[in-house]
């Protein structure tokens, strides 16, 4: 038994139940020796920008980014998903057909628990809705510009009235990214004099509060509309939600009195973590099929561990420090778009060795390219991959995709690196469209038995094949 094989005999032997699979790699790359850098997910300093990726494990420097435009999207996990939306698209969030169960006239509640990346929601943010197209307007709940909440009705379908509460949400003590419940109840007849919207919020584990009742003046009944029910999601105004939706439901009847009736409910938890246009999930609770929509970039997705997401146009960080080949990287993340020789991980100098998109006409192939050697692979666009490649000081370059055959080459021609950027290539104005969850940096090739270990654990932590 060679002696990495008994090490890691000796090791298993004592770890014993109480050592998680992150504790297990952890500890492998600790003791190795070879680990430049373990930047693990989760660890960033920011808070919906990454100034900072930090470094666990190695003598490397964290991956910063000083310039706010060019800092990646911090997409946090504590352990319940979400629906991330980053606003001012359409095209954006979640649906569910309209059927004669949802589509409601008369009274009415909506719920949701969100997280706002800001309060002030420029064009108004529309948390859910059953608006997709003209003449067809039913009810909206949003966040407006000025940060109030608001619920807009039409009773033709065309003329929209808009009923905003009297209170901020900044004035009654809600901060930017907090999680917090906000919901409405509209009372469409208050005694036929006129009808009635009631605003309310609370913070997970307490009871609703009563922002403000506004009243409006006649009996209403809504329109009649044959719309599915969006959250985060309107196709007629670039006006969606910044931030997250862990949960949305409506109501026929007074939720808040405890008379009402459950009609939909969004759940983030009955998704997978996706970015797939077109997955469905179905309500745990009443049953309903939800479909996930998004197109471009920056898309709404279910967010269901840390990571960062890097936007295809301007999004890069950089570690600078000195090595000498061999190299070896691992990467977990995945291409979200496909872009002609966009960066993944490469020199800092953003020269050889690089892992990247191949050039025009091969997508989505990612090679490690050194000079005239570029092996290469074939992920599949927005599904989470392990990507291992490494480049020796005799110019041997590789390539692995999770747990398949190596692909090698020879021909490089690079034997240091000052460091490497993650996501961009500021002189070619490249950028990478994809999320990252973790990359590990190694200066030596680490052996088969050594690079199944790691792949292994990755696997187990990331759940990615």
């Amino acid at each position: 038994m060679g002696d990495y094989s008994r090490r890691q005999e000796l090791f298993r032997r004592n770890s014993g139940a109480a050592y998680s699979s992150r504790t297990l790699l952890s500890n492998l790359l600790k003791t190795d020796g070879s680990t430049v850098a373990d930047y693990q997910p989760g660890n960033y300093t920011g808070t919906l920008n990454a100034s900072a990726w930090l470094n666990s494990i190695g003598a490397a420097p964290s991956l910063a980014q000083a310039s706010g435009a060019a800092q990646p999207i911090i997409l946090p996990f504590s352990g319940q998903k979400y629906l991330a939306n980053f606003g001012g698209t359409t095209n954006q969030g979640i649906t569910t057909p309209e059927t004669a169960g949802n589509m409601l006239v008369g009274d009415m509640s909506v719920v949701a628990k969100i997280s706002a990346n800001v309060l002030n929601q420029i064009g108004g943010g529309i948390i859910a809705d059953q608006y997709f197209s003209l003449g067809h307007y039913n009810w909206s709940f949003r966040i407006t510009g000025a940060g109030y909440l608001a619920l807009s009705y039409s009773t033709d379908g065309t003329t929209v009235v808009n009923v905003v509460s009297t209170q901020t949400l900044a004035s009654l003590g809600i901060s930017a990214v907090q999680d917090v419940y906000v919901g409405a109840y509209q009372d469409v007849d208050n005694g036929a004099s006129g009808n009635d919207v009631y605003f309310y919020w609370w913070l997970p584990g307490g009871t609703p509060n009563l922002i403000d009742k506004v009243t409006t003046a006649g009996a209403i009944t809504r329109h009649t509309s044959t719309d599915a029910i969006a959250v985060t999601r309107n196709d007629i105004i670039a006006s969606s939600f910044q931030g997250k939706v862990y949960s949305f439901a409506l109501y026929s009847g007074n939720y808040f009195n405890g008379t009402g009736t459950l009609v939909v409910n969004a759940l983030a938890s009955d998704w997978p973590e996706t970015t797939t246009n077109g997955a469905t999930a179905v309500s745990s609770t009443t049953g309903e099929t939800w479909t996930l929509a998004n197109t471009g970039t920056l898309l709404a997705q279910i967010v269901g561990s840390p990571q960062l997401l890097f936007d295809g146009a301007a999004m890069l960080m950089t570690a600078t420090y000195a090595q000498n080949l061999p190299i070896f990287w691992i990467i977990v993340g995945k291409q979200i778009t496909w872009v002609s020789l966009a960066p993944i991980l490469g020199n800092l100098n953003f020269d050889v060795p690089i892992i990247r998109q191949r050039n025009a006409g091969t997508s989505p192939q990612v090679e490690m390219a050194n000079g005239t050697a570029a092996p290469s692979i074939s992920p599949t666009l927005n599904t989470y991959s392990i990507i291992s490649a490494g480049d020796d000081s005799a110019g041997n370059v590789s390539i692995q995709l999770n747990n398949g055959t190596a692909v090698t080459a020879t021909g490089g021609t690079v034997t240091s690196i000052t460091g490497f950027a993650v996501g961009g290539d500021t002189f070619h104005a490249r950028y990478f469209n994809g999320q990252y969850k973790e990359i590990i940096s190694l200066n030596a090739i680490p052996s088969a038995a050594k690079l199944a270990n790691i792949r292994t654990l990755l696997n187990v932590i990331h759940r990615v094949y």
